[in-house]
This record gives C-alpha cells, sequence and structure tokens, in this order.
C-alpha cells in the first residue's frame, strides 16, 4: 500500500494488514465470459473448442482455484442443445448452429475430473439485437422484447409473467440435464441507465394487482424469478440428493446512504435498488440465494466507491444469514485503466481479516492470461502466496445435508520412500483433508498449513493416500476429516502415530 487511504468522505485510515489470513477453506473462481467471445474465442473445430477449454482448467489449476463460473446462455442463446434456447452465436458463428456436439456435458466432466467446480453462468434477460434464431424466445415472442434508449440492448420484459415462467424453465431444463453445481446470474436484470416509464407501460397496469409504484413493481417482477429459482433448485436438491446453489453477482452498489439510509458510504451514479430495480439485500436478508459476489471493481482510493466502503456494506448485510459472500475483483483493471501494481493484492489483504469474506471471483479469465510487470507481479502473488495451499470451498450453509462422519478402519503402511494411508470411502462424502504433524506437537486442525494433502473418492472401495511429503521411519500423528457435498468437515479421524 503506497498511500494513505480513508474511507469514503472521512479522514478515517483503511487498515491494510501485513499479512493474509489463510482460510482452510474458501471460494476461488473465475469467470470466463462468452458473450462477444470475450475469454473464448470463435473456432473452427470441436478438437480447437477443446484443447483451449483444458488450458482454461490448466490455468485455474495453476492458481490453486477450485470454481470457474462459465457462461453458457449469455443473450437467449446457449452453449447445450436443449429445447428452450438456440445455440448461441459465440459458439458456432451463427444463432442455431449446431456445433454437433454437447459442449456443456464435455465441460462439466473435465472440470469435475480435476475436483473444480462448475457453476453456469446464465443471463435471464438479455437478448441480441438481430439476426435470431427461430427457436429464440425474443423471434418468438418479439411482443416481450423491450429497447432500451441507454445502451441500446434489448431484453425480455420482466415484467410479463409468460417471460418468468420461460427463464425458470430455462434455468430448471438446464439444472435437470447437467451435473452443475450452481446456477449463477450476473448484474443485468433491468438495463444500465434505467428505463422510460412508457417502455413497460402497458404491462404495469395489465400485471399490478397489488397496486404498487412502478418502480416497485418492477422489483417485485425480478423477485418472482430469484424466489422462483431458488425454490425449484430447493425442490431438485431435495428430490434427487444434490447440491446445486444459487449465487448472484451484482453491480457493486445497491444504494447510497445520501439516497436511502440502508445504502452504502459511496456516491456512486449507479445504484441498483433503483436503476436496475434489483433488491439484492432483500435476497440475502430472506435467503432466496446462496451466495452473492458483488462487482467492486474500483480501487481503495476510488472517490465515489472505495473499496473499502462498498466490501463493508455487504459484510453488513450477510451477516446473521446464511448466505455467504464472495468478492468480485477486477483483475481486468489492473494494467488498464489502474497501472497499480499492488491494488489487487492490497484488495486481497483487506479482505483476509474479514471473517465473512469467504473467497474471491476474479473478472475475468483473459486477464489471468495477460502479460506484462504490472500483472504478472499481481499473478504471481495470487498463486505463490494469497493461494498457495489448496483448499476445498466454504461450507454452503443455505442447503442442508447430512452432517459427515469421520472415516473408518484407518490404516497406515509405507513403501520405500514414504507413508501410505487407507480408509473406508463414504459414498456421501465428496473429498477428505490429511492432516500431519510431528509427535511431539500439538495439533492444530484450523491451520491448512498442517493439511498435506486432500483425497478424493474413487471407484474403488477404499481411499489411498501416499504422502508424498513424509520420510520413512520418522514419526507423525495424522488426522483425516471428511466433507460432504456442502464441503461441511467431519469430526477428525483417531490420529495415528507412525513409528
Amino acid at each position: 500500500m503506497n498511500e494513505q487511504i480513508t474511507y469514503f468522505g472521512t479522514d478515517i485510515p483503511v487498515v491494510i494488514p501485513e499479512e493474509t489470513t489463510h482460510l482452510k477453506q474458501e471460494f476461488r473462481a473465475v469467470w470466463v465470459a462468452t458473450v462477444h467471445n470475450i475469454d473464448v474465442p470463435l473456432f473452427e473445430s470441436k478438437k480447437q473448442f477443446q484443447a483451449y477449454f483444458l488450458e482454461i482448467l490448466d490455468t485455474v489449476e495453476s492458481y490453486n482455484m477450485n470454481a470457474i463460473i462459465f457462461q453458457i446462455r449469455p443473450k437467449c442463446d446457449a452453449f447445450y442443445p436443449l429445447k428452450l434456447n438456440p445455440w448461441s452465436r459465440w459458439l458456432s458463428g451463427k444463432e442455431g448452429k449446431d456445433p454437433g456436439w454437447d459442449p456443456l456435458k464435455w465441460m462439466i466432466d473435465e472440470t469435475h475430473k480435476r475436483h473444480i467446480e462448475f457453476h453456469a453462468w446464465f443471463n435471464p434477460y438479455m437478448i441480441y439485437h438481430d439476426e435470431l434464431d427461430v427457436k429464440n424466445y425474443g423471434y418468438q415472442h418479439p411482443e416481450y422484447v423491450l429497447t432500451p434508449d441507454v445502451m441500446g440492448f434489448r431484453f425480455l420484459n420482466p415484467g410479463e409473467p409468460k417471460v418468468q415462467e420461460f427463464i425458470i424453465d430455462t434455468i430448471m431444463e438446464v439444472a435437470e440435464n447437467y451435473d452443475i453445481d450452481a446456477v449463477h446470474f450476473d448484474d443485468y436484470f433491468y438495463p444500465y441507465g434505467g428505463l422510460d416509464n412508457k417502455k413497460d407501460q402497458e404491462t404495469y397496469l395489465k400485471y399490478n394487482p397489488d397496486k404498487l409504484s412502478q418502480d416497485d413493481w418492477r422489483r417485485a417482477n425480478v423477485d418472482k424469478i430469484i424466489f422462483g429459482v431458488k425454490k425449484k433448485l430447493t425442490e431438485i436438491n431435495k428430490k434427487e440428493n444434490r447440491v446445486i446453489q444459487f449465487g448472484i453477482s451484482p453491480f457493486g452498489i445497491w444504494a447510497n446512504k445520501s439516497t436511502n439510509p440502508l445504502g452504502s458510504n459511496t456516491g456512486s451514479t449507479v445504484q441498483i435498488y433503483y436503476e436496475m430495480f434489483s433488491d439484492v439485500r432483500k435476497w440475502v436478508k430472506k435467503e432466496w440465494i446462496d451466495y452473492v459476489v458483488p462487482q467492486v471493481y474500483w480501487q481503495l482510493s476510488f472517490p465515489p466507491a472505495p473499496y473499502a466502503d462498498v466490501v463493508d456494506w455487504w459484510v453488513d448485510q450477510v451477516k446473521n444469514t446464511k448466505v455467504n459472500l464472495y468478492i468480485g475483483q477486477g483483475i481486468f483493471q489492473v494494467n488498464k485503466p489502474w497501472k497499480a501494481k499492488y491494488e489487487i493484492c492490497d484488495q486481497l489483504l483487506y479482505n483476509s481479516k474479514i471473517s465473512e469474506i469467504k473467497g474471491v471471483v476474479q473478472f475475468n479469465y483473459s486477464s489471468l492470461k495477460t502479460s506484462n510487470d504490472i500483472v504478472q507481479y499481481t499473478h504471481e502473488r495470487i498463486r505463490n502466496y494469497f493461494y498457495k495451499y489448496r483448499v476445498l470451498p466454504p461450507v454452503i450453509k443455505n442447503i442442508e445435508y447430512t452432517k459427515p462422519n469421520p472415516p473408518k478402519n484407518l490404516k497406515i503402511t509405507k513403501n520405500d520412500e514414504h507413508y501410505i494411508l487407507t480408509f473406508t470411502k463414504d459414498n456421501d462424502v465428496k473429498a477428505y483433508y490429511i492432516y500431519r504433524f510431528d509427535v511431539n506437537k500439538t495439533p492444530d486442525l484450523n491451520d491448512i498449513s498442517n493439511v498435506v494433502g486432500i483425497a478424493y473418492p474413487t471407484d474403488s472401495e477404499n481411499i489411498t493416500f501416499i504422502d508424498s511429503s513424509s520420510i520413512i521411519n520418522q514419526s507423525y500423528q495424522y488426522y483425516v476429516t471428511a466433507f460432504n457435498k456442502i464441503n461441511e468437515e467431519s469430526n477428525p479421524s483417531t490420529f495415528m502415530i507412525t513409528r
């Protein structure tokens, strides 16, 4: 940190810790944007696409990240072959053109092979401005398409009950047919720049039985989508013993305190409560979502919306809820326009002192591949310091699941070089932490540095873990814990001391 940073409109200093706190569980992800081929170029063949996606996974693994958020439905078009939406123009070059295979299933399978979560990123309302395929919902129902005066893009009218039904059906179609780990919405609800009241006046007068103001009616329309998706996902999870999360990534400012007493200590010109009519604060408080990732793409010293002020507000919102808070960071800003070598690292240090912050998502994938002195420092610092330990994601507090049991039938053997642990597999367990301590050391299972490895179930009835950093004939204590599908950790197994 190269200058004295204060909170917005005050002389109160923002305190940046000198060292990070390494969490034992943490969400580490990156957004992969397909719209306009931002992060995924247009390829001529399946082979080229697959090679590029495997490169994405290689990069994610190199950062010890544990999730990707991949945009599978950018503008009412799809990276998968189901009934409700046509093939994406950013996959095949033309909307509706069949590439001849199922990219989504393959991507999920390859992601899961590496024990990385696949969060399926949808934009619920946005639609392309021309050359729509006949299968596109906007082509079939032009009467449901609105065109705002600002920014020029089009979107499905959130006030139309048929649109609400279509969006929820679109999400459920994917959730029922693919092994996704989460449904993820970005920040485009009602459009940036607002919407002229005349644009949806007819719908407002037709579908407003509660006689709400037009602004409140718009917010209620988006509420229906959020509540409806969460309700349906909960039904699938309970019926099929699955864990599909629901996450929202809003623009970082809900409202300014000067406009709304519940708002943040900011002076932003964009306020999503009033402009996009998305009451994310309500969704958090009512626990209609499982995680929230506010896009805080500003510097600690940015006057209208300083990073610390925005983050602190979101921290307050998730307190006493079951909603996990992850911060959306703008790593794409590091080189241009920030030219700020230490900014992202200072932000990560700031996050580390706040227990409510359970992780970070970086926008965007291409920015992880940029190479110059400024960004290279950030990349290396994240890989080698902040993310030096491989970890599982945090507990999903808003989904119920049976608490895991400690591993059973632990045995220890050795080969010529290392110790080998074996124990019985539990089908409800997704992973195991292997802790190791010197025999004369008091075990501390809260310190991630004591985890010598993560073991994952295979087709075998037993789990086998080779401690490749162990030294034969040196005495150790080992503890093993199990994690269920919501990343909840069991009590430790009985420790063993090698002789």
